[in-house]
């Protein structure tokens, strides 16, 4: 039998952003959609990896949009700020005008948005994503720089729709959930 219990995701204390990291960080045009001032951008780690698709964001604006850690919640993905050694502008990215449009108008349903973008072509692409909107699969052929405009909807047919990518969170700084903890996990 569960017994659920509420959540209260209290304070983390990450690392600060290092002068080096936060210049790169400082750079890159923030997104208020999947949390307010995060900055959508690709990570290179400490081992080389690259990750292209990651939101980095203090943990006082992440616990504030989300009201959960990223450690307690098995549908998102961490990266600590300790391993990254570079930030940069990710190729995967979709235009921040578009992405604020989608972010604008609210979810089109529960927990996600529903949307077509238009490519320089003039072809279209149905997506079904979630709430964050900044990284998404493209069509074979395509790129970001193909983007030419958003077509907002709340009925879209679920049928060859691509949706957005598995993405990383990045945290800084210190954050306190100021919400009472509203959320409920089982145990």
């Amino acid at each position: 039998m569960k017994e659920f219990q509420p959540y209260i995701a209290g304070r983390m204390d990450y690392p600060d952003l290092p002068d080096f990291l936060r210049s790169q960080w400082e750079k890159i045009p923030p997104s208020h959609g999947a949390a307010n001032n995060a900055r959508p951008c690709m990570a290179v780690l400490d081992d080389n990896t690259v990750i292209d698709a990651v939101y980095v964001v203090s943990a006082e604006d992440f616990i504030n949009t989300w009201g959960i850690w990223p450690k307690d919640d098995s549908a998102k993905r961490e990266v600590h700020i300790s391993r990254v050694r570079k930030f940069q502008e990710s190729p995967s990215r979709l235009p921040l005008k578009f992405a604020e449009k989608i972010y604008h108008v609210g979810e089109s349903r529960m927990g996600g948005s529903d949307f077509t973008l238009v490519f320089s072509d003039k072809t279209t692409q149905a997506y079904v994503a979630g709430n964050a909107v900044d990284f998404l699969e493209l069509p074979s052929g395509k790129s970001m720089a193909d983007v030419i405009d958003v077509i907002l909807s709340e009925a879209i047919q679920t049928t060859n729709c691509l949706h957005d990518l598995n993405y990383y969170w990045c945290l800084f700084g210190s954050g306190q959930d100021r919400r009472g903890g509203l959320t409920s996990r089982s145990s």
